[in-house]
């Protein structure tokens, strides 16, 4: 498995330990690697290798090399004619599983610690990756979820728009906080969101282009 270093991290975290303190900023970074830890642990469990893993300002993230030859492969232990939740495939029920992993360790820390700033902190982890925003765990969770009700071409629409959606949102929601705070470390989350969004869009547009010659070209050999 690769280590990446993202070498802004030395800049930003000086700032983000400015502002957030010491104590938190440590405990921030401990949980999230916890976190990311949850995803790797599921992924293994799975049989899903791990590829890398990113060490970022304000938090750790981990990818899998996906096994392409579960792609197609039905659920056949759950399949039912009638019940359009299992249209889908093996892997993606895998990668929800691992996509529920991380903001599970966050959440059994917050029921189980009673010291303020590490229950605060995993609230931040927690809240922050269930936004439904791809590639986030909480526009995953929603990705696979809708890839195994409506199948892959329009889970893409649907995550699509509601990333693009909760984008905003959460945009318009930072603003107050930082108003309210007078933190604008915050600042730096919603700016991550954004630029994962605007990459997101770009690869959107890629795929639709790629289902559309795919389309075509099915279509024309039906002829």
């Amino acid at each position: 498995m690769q280590i990446k270093l993202n070498f802004k991290i030395f800049i930003l975290a000086l700032f983000f330990l400015f502002k957030l303190g010491y104590e938190t900023y440590i405990y921030l970074m401990i949980f999230a690697m916890l976190h990311e830890l949850g995803h790797m642990l599921m992924g293994i469990f799975l049989g899903v290798k791990p590829k890398s893993l990113k060490i970022m300002p304000i938090g750790f993230s981990v990818s899998f090399m996906l096994d392409s030859e579960n792609y197609n492969e039905e659920c056949k232990e759950f399949k039912k004619d009638n019940l359009a939740f299992f249209k889908s495939n093996i892997l993606s029920i895998k990668k929800l599983m691992i996509a529920l992993a991380g903001p599970a360790v966050n959440l059994i820390c917050i029921i189980f610690f009673k010291n303020t700033t590490i229950v605060y902190t995993n609230i931040l982890i927690l809240i922050f990756n269930v936004l439904p925003i791809y590639p986030l765990d909480g526009g995953r969770i929603l990705k696979n979820l809708m890839e195994l009700i409506l199948g892959r071409k329009k889970a893409l629409d649907v995550t699509y728009v509601v990333s693009n959606l909760f984008m905003w949102i959460t945009i318009i929601a930072t603003g107050y906080i930082v108003y309210w705070s007078k933190n604008i470390a915050y600042l730096f989350i919603v700016l991550y969101v954004l630029i994962i969004t605007i990459q997101e869009n770009k690869k959107y547009k890629l795929r639709k282009k790629i289902y559309k010659i795919l389309e075509n070209y099915i279509a024309i050999n039906e002829d």
